[in-house]
């Protein structure tokens, strides 16, 4: 599983500011993303591609609603996965 945690609106911004909102953001992750491991590995879905992309507004300290790519993103791959992702997204912090 391949977690992304991308920065935004971090010009101007003190680095003390975007390390702590960053840390913060990764901290309320890493339940959920150790309760997707294990979803994974309770449906055998153990070398599935999954890729989670969490975008993160530094400056106005907002989270935007994560990216999530199961597979190789082709429509018959993200048909195959739906209800997976469905679980997957329930497990994600709002």
């Amino acid at each position: 599983m391949d977690v992304q945690f991308k920065l935004y609106n971090t010009i101007g911004q003190p680095t003390w500011k975007i390390e702590q909102y960053q840390q913060t953001v990764k901290s309320q992750y890493k339940q959920p993303l150790h309760e997707i491991q294990e979803l994974l590995y309770q449906q055998g879905e153990t070398n599935t591609q999954i890729s989670i992309s969490i975008e993160i507004d530094i400056k106005n300290e907002r989270v935007f609603p994560p990216i999530i790519t199961i597979g190789d993103g082709t429509e018959e791959q993200t048909m195959k996965y739906q209800s997976l992702k469905k679980k997957i997204v329930r497990l994600l912090p709002e």
